[in-house]
């Protein structure tokens, strides 16, 4: 094996040689790869000259080399900083919080879907209700302010006050009713005016709780103008329903309960998997439904009634439905 190391080593002295400018006409005047080297890294003056071609050794170090950050840019260099070692600034002060090597920004904890519930309230997998519902405390508001200026009537007032803007079934129809000298508004018009009045707080208190629980998912997912045109749109239903099957009564009915009810109604239609709250018992809304319609066909059936106009939720439900179905068609598909 002697002769064949010796041809290897003859030729790499050949080839030696040759890239010093050695024998041979072919590299006569070939610069060394010493010169290469130094013209690939000082072009100067020279930089015409560069040749287009490195030997495979000098190419490999020139792409291992490292970089020089004194040679570049000051964004160049702060490009060159680890991740985790740049400063960072705040817009409103300009102060720098440098970060220590291997400190980690801290992760900001992730917002759970809200779950807004209370005395008859509603589960949802929403976010939570964070930005301002205009016509639901609108209508708080118009409910809170009648009562407490009811509350201020003495008692004649009071009665010419209920007369005035409670809807009662028999002047509807346009049939006499003794009003003992009070002067009602025009029949129709208690159809809508009868919606914010209460009897009692009782009354009031349990209504707006139910306003606020399903008037906000109503309002955050369709909108101001939708919900107003659910709320009164059921009330009237409702209404006109207690009416057309007790035609000959003289009761006056007072009360947004049938408005809320269709707008239950638009809440289950919303949600139909989420979870109500009735009193402290938590149910599935569908269930809570089921509830609601058996509850009120046993009490209208029996004949029961303390002093509440169980119709009057029938034809808001009713109405809710009917007034979703041509606002909101879409809702329709979710049940």
């Amino acid at each position: 094996m002697p002769g064949y190391r010796s041809q290897r080593r003859q030729r790499r002295d050949d080839v030696f040689r040759r890239l010093r400018g050695g024998a041979g006409p072919a590299h006569a005047g070939r610069p060394s790869r010493r010169q290469l080297f130094r013209r690939c890294r000082h072009p100067g003056p020279a930089g015409g000259r560069r040749p287009d071609r490195l030997p495979l050794r000098a190419a490999r170090r020139r792409r291992r080399g490292p970089l020089q950050p004194e040679r570049l840019g000051a964004e160049h260099r702060r490009h060159l900083q680890p991740v985790r070692q740049r400063p960072r600034h705040d817009a409103p002060s300009g102060k720098r919080h440098p970060r220590r090597p291997g400190q980690h920004r801290r992760a900001r904890p992730v917002r759970r879907p809200g779950r807004r519930t209370g005395i008859a309230g509603l589960e949802t997998g929403r976010p939570a209700v964070t930005r301002t519902l205009p016509l639901t405390l609108a209508l708080l508001g118009a409910c809170v302010a009648v009562f407490v200026y009811a509350t201020t009537l003495s008692g004649e007032d009071y009665a010419q006050f209920l007369v005035r803007h409670a809807l009662i079934p028999r002047l509807l129809f346009g049939e006499p009713v003794d009003t003992a000298g009070y002067s009602p508004l025009p029949a129709p018009v208690t159809l809508v005016t009868s919606l914010f009045v209460h009897g009692d707080t009782a009354h009031l208190v349990l209504n707006m709780i139910v306003l606020i629980s399903f008037g906000a998912i109503v309002e955050r997912a369709l909108g101001a103008w939708r919900l107003a045109a659910i709320y009164f749109v059921a009330g009237i239903a409702g209404g006109l329903l207690h009416a057309a099957i007790e035609p000959n009564s003289i009761v006056p009915i007072v009360g947004a309960s049938g408005a809320l009810s269709g707008v239950f109604a638009t809440a289950f239609l919303l949600e139909p998997r989420g979870r109500i709250i009735l009193v402290v018992v938590p149910m599935p809304y569908w269930l809570g439904m089921i509830v609601f319609v058996a509850a009120h066909a046993v009490f209208i059936a029996t004949g029961w009634s303390p002093g509440i106009a169980w119709l009057a939720h029938v034809g808001g439900l009713l109405g809710g439905f009917a007034a979703t179905a041509v606002l909101a068609p879409r809702l329709l598909g979710r049940v």
